[in-house]
């Protein structure tokens, strides 16, 4: 399926072999077929044991439903994944328009590229350069913020998100790790000022 931003669902974008014969693939959510879900979950429960039981069986997603996939694959399967799904959060009063991404995975064992999360990272990129929006968007982990900075992202210091869980509580959550900008059409400096990310929903 060809699509306004010029890139094929589903086509392959082959590395050599040097760099371990890896075969990326972006696909829009409504072109992967059951089987496809079935490989992500595997990756994601690989890659998130401490979460595994949020994705059984063919369930690749947690909370918000993921609008594109870059998948990363090799003779052995999916090694690495990662999501995104365009949206509108509002930044204090100011509504912003953002890619959010999340789940970014790498299987720990099937001779993954030692550099794959900085390759998926760097494609991401690219991915929301083509589709224009203002800033990629996500909140992240204490241990992945140096990997997103390296990749050009910004932490967006003094700022709270808030959310809805995909389950649990009704009433909304406030998150207490960072939240992360990339510049993709504007520049850091127009990102909205404002101290409370609101969701209005859940996280991806």
């Amino acid at each position: 399926m060809t699509n306004a931003i010029g890139f094929t669902s589903g086509a392959e974008d082959r590395e050599d072999e040097g760099s371990g014969g890896v075969r990326f693939t972006v696909h829009w959510e409504g072109d992967l077929a059951l089987t496809d879900h079935q490989d992500i979950a595997y990756t994601l429960r690989q890659a998130f044991p401490d979460i595994a039981v949020l994705f059984p069986k063919a369930r690749s997603w947690v909370g918000l439903r993921p609008e594109l996939r870059l998948l990363a694959r090799t003779e052995a399967g999916v090694v690495g994944h990662y999501a995104m799904a365009r949206r509108f959060i509002q930044v204090d009063q100011t509504d912003q328009l953002v890619g959010e991404t999340g789940l970014l995975a790498v299987h720990p064992d099937l001779h993954c590229p030692r550099d794959m999360r900085t390759r998926l990272l760097h494609r991401m990129g690219l991915i929301l350069g083509e589709l224009g929006v203002p800033f990629g968007f996500t909140n992240l982990s204490g241990d992945l913020v140096e990997a997103y900075l390296a990749a050009g992202w910004h932490v967006l210091h003094g700022v709270r998100t808030r959310l809805c869980l995909a389950r649990g509580p009704s009433r909304p959550v406030t998150l207490d790790y960072p939240a992360v900008a990339l510049p993709v059409a504007e520049r850091i400096e127009q990102w909205p000022p404002g101290t409370l990310i609101r969701l209005n929903g859940p996280e991806l």
